[in-house]
């Protein structure tokens, strides 16, 4: 999960990632969350070099590349406030 860094949070954690997967552990079938104010709009698209999008790190290193062995990847737009205690809830209290 990632919750609205833009740069080093997205960074390390695919490279966390790459690491585990050339030591061979299993990262087959993961679930990558993305929490920002940014609307992605169709985060699941294929986009071009031209469009700015491509280049959102949260976006190619939390929704998509992590899942690309399969998975799934999620974007949710929202502010903090709102979204982390409705992950809290749904998460405790089903």
């Amino acid at each position: 999960m990632n919750f609205g860094s833009g740069v080093i949070g997205p960074e390390v954690f695919l490279k966390a990632l790459s690491i585990a997967r050339n030591l061979g552990y299993p990262t087959y079938d993961i679930t990558t969350a993305n929490f920002d104010l940014i609307d992605l709009g169709d985060y699941r698209r294929k986009l071009g070099y031209g469009d700015p999008q491509y280049y959102y790190r949260p976006r190619k290193n939390i929704v998509n590349r992590p899942v690309s062995r399969g998975g799934m990847g999620w974007h949710f737009t929202g502010d903090h406030q709102d979204t982390i205690p409705a992950l809290y809830n749904l998460l405790t209290k089903g």
